[in-house]
């Protein structure tokens, strides 16, 4: 859980009590209910694969976050990157947006992990803010729902 809460952290420092409903299965995180526990505990020592919403996983020695984590964050987090129509196609593509591609930011942070959103709200992904070769403010994609799409086709 360690990853997990220091990979939220990078968002917000408020409370999450989604939280407590989160359990590992083996190297995935899920959110479950009581039922869903309950029916876990009941398997005795066979492991389900999976169980509830995927929160994300341990790759290696690193936290890859899931979509509904991504979007359960968004509720919590004031550091958040609107892009408008133009940003929005680039980010899908995994590329890095510029400040000319945002409508606004809730927080202006010069360094750092961002949620971006669309003008509808929708979370796309995350990023991390820094500036490019020419000092420039850009938000360089780290995980987008396009990825999603990608590893279906394979």
């Amino acid at each position: 859980m360690k990853k997990l809460i220091s990979f939220i952290k990078e968002f917000t420092k408020k409370d999450v009590p989604e939280l407590s409903g989160v359990e590992r299965i083996g190297r995935q995180y899920f959110l479950m209910n009581k039922e869903l526990k309950q029916a876990r505990d009941e398997l005795g020592k066979m492991t389900p694969f999976s169980a509830g919403l995927s929160f994300g996983s341990l790759e290696g020695n690193k936290f890859k976050p899931g979509f509904p984590l991504l979007d359960l964050i968004a509720r919590y987090t004031d550091r958040i990157a609107v892009a408008d129509s133009k940003g929005e196609i680039m980010f899908l593509y995994h590329n890095s947006i510029t400040a000319d591609n945002l409508l606004t930011q809730k927080q202006e942070p010069e360094s750092g992990l961002l949620l971006v959103e669309n003008e509808r709200g929708e979370v796309l992904g995350y990023g991390e803010a820094k500036k490019d070769r020419q000092g420039k403010k850009i938000i360089k994609n780290i995980l987008d729902r396009s990825d999603f799409l990608k590893r279906e086709k394979r």
